[in-house]
């Protein structure tokens, strides 16, 4: 699941004013740690030469009810700590969301559930998208003025421009141009999915009659796995049902959110009924 966080950090790591930790999610302040811990974090940063900024991106730092807490940990270690926060529509998160827990071989994903029945069932899907909830904390913590809000639709739309409107805020020169902004970032998770369409269409086809009796039980069945079980056609998925579900739920996030922030984010909301 990507919000544009990942493109931002490996942009940030390239200025060089700026460090940004080796792992990117390290999720170090989502519970209280040891000092061996907090030794191996600092690690994260290293070599240090002196720069002046210092950041992660852990994206779990906003994941109410998940993760309690992290605010006032964050304050306790960073009291001048300043955050920047992406957004994107809501409704399209829940089912990133969705899509990235059903891949997932992490303890609890394999989700399976039908997408509505995911939703309805497991808060997480719409609390995380529930931004005036996860910023409200930071405000309290911190002051408004050290949180910057920005759109997954601004940074696609003007990516140098907001990498730019980002270091002037974190007080660096803001005219670096980083090297290969256009490429296209997570590669590798395209160059994945592009392997398990062939694999599937491989297993279809009649070379696939004619050959499964040389190919190990073991690997028939790691093959089934990996192009049958997760190689899904998210683009044409039927989510209708998912989203007018989601619809009213959102519309009421967004009117919380338009109250926290005093800015329109209309062009997120969709119709259906809020009451």
């Amino acid at each position: 699941m990507k919000s544009g966080t990942t493109t931002l950090h490996e942009l940030l790591a390239t200025h060089p004013d700026v460090v940004m930790s080796g792992d990117k999610e390290p999720a170090f302040f989502t519970e209280d740690r040891s000092a061996a811990e907090t030794e191996r974090y600092r690690a994260l940063f290293e070599p240090y030469g002196g720069e002046r900024v210092v950041g992660e991106s852990s994206t779990h730092y906003t994941k109410l009810p998940t993760h309690e807490g992290v605010p006032e940990r964050l304050g306790r270690a960073c009291p001048e700590a300043r955050f920047v926060y992406m957004m994107r529509d809501p409704v399209e998160r829940a089912i990133s969301h969705y899509w990235h827990q059903y891949r997932s071989k992490q303890p609890g994903g394999g989700e399976r559930r039908p997408m509505r029945e995911a939703f309805e069932r497991d808060e997480r899907y719409t609390a995380y998208g529930d931004y005036a909830r996860q910023l409200r904390p930071y405000f309290e913590a911190f002051g408004r003025e050290s949180v910057l809000i920005l759109t997954l639709d601004e940074f696609s739309a003007e990516p140098l421009a907001t990498y730019q409107a980002v270091l002037g805020w974190l007080g660096v020169d803001p005219d670096h141009t980083p090297p290969g902004l256009g490429e296209r970032r997570n590669a590798t998770a395209t160059q994945t999915a592009r392997k398990r369409r062939w694999l599937a269409r491989l297993r279809r086809s009649p070379l696939w009659e004619a050959v499964r009796g040389g190919v190990p039980a073991p690997v028939r069945r790691f093959g089934a796995r990996l192009s049958e079980h997760r190689a899904i056609d998210t683009k044409t998925y039927p989510t209708e049902e998912a989203r007018a579900y989601l619809r009213p739920i959102v519309n009421r996030q967004l009117d919380d959110l338009e109250s926290l922030l005093g800015h329109d984010f209309s062009c997120w909301r969709s119709g259906g009924d809020d009451a």
